[in-house]
């Protein structure tokens, strides 16, 4: 009777350290813009939905590239590879985009793989803890970005993602060259595609 009590109390009470929902007990991880977001007391009894994301993004984070960047390669890959009119393969391009995915795939973590991970494990009071609302998420990481440098890349991310651990005070820093180099491969994937569509027109 007094255990449902607290629990109802706790639910009442979102400035508490601990609140329940929907029978999963969650702990104060950090405020960020006077919202206060809520960590899993055990990681191991996630709700099925919200761990398969976490599943999924985890999987990005082991590769260090996002889906969308994975079909975006493709793409370009494929121009590459268009043979029309007497066209033959652009093996320039090619070696580039393989030299170019090849050190993704070894040196660099994507900035959006570690919020989208976050996103999972930290939820607000607002938030429904059974599934994993990406359009809801999308602004939570939005705030996270705009608001959160102070405290974001400290505890608790780094105990969520320990690779961080390793650059110290440094993680931000790197965490932003990180986001100059996926602008810039942005753009020249975007120069490769148009270098590619220009030379089918002019065959």
């Amino acid at each position: 009777m007094f255990g449902a009590i607290k629990k109802h109390l706790q639910n009442l009470n979102p400035s508490s350290n601990v609140i329940v929902k929907d029978g999963f007990t969650l702990e104060f991880a950090f405020e960020c813009n006077g919202t206060k977001y809520y960590e899993f007391k055990d990681k191991n009894s996630m709700p099925f939905q919200r761990g398969l994301d976490a599943l999924i993004f985890f999987e990005e984070l082991q590769n260090g590239v996002t889906r969308d960047y994975l079909l975006n390669h493709i793409e370009v890959m494929k121009k590459c590879t268009e043979v029309k009119n007497g066209k033959s393969l652009d093996l320039k391009n090619m070696f580039i985009e393989i030299a170019r995915f090849e050190e993704r795939l070894k040196y660099i973590i994507s900035p959006e793989i570690i919020y989208k991970v976050a996103s999972v494990a930290f939820i607000d009071d607002k938030e429904s803890v059974l599934r994993y609302d990406h359009e809801y998420n999308k602004h939570k990481i939005e705030s996270w970005k705009k608001y959160g440098d102070g405290f974001f890349l400290h505890e608790p991310l780094k105990r969520l993602i320990p690779f961080l651990i390793t650059y110290g005070d440094s993680s931000q820093a790197y965490l932003r060259v990180v986001e100059q180099i996926e602008k810039m491969q942005a753009v020249a994937h975007s120069l490769i595609m148009l270098e590619e569509e220009l030379k089918a027109e002019n065959d």
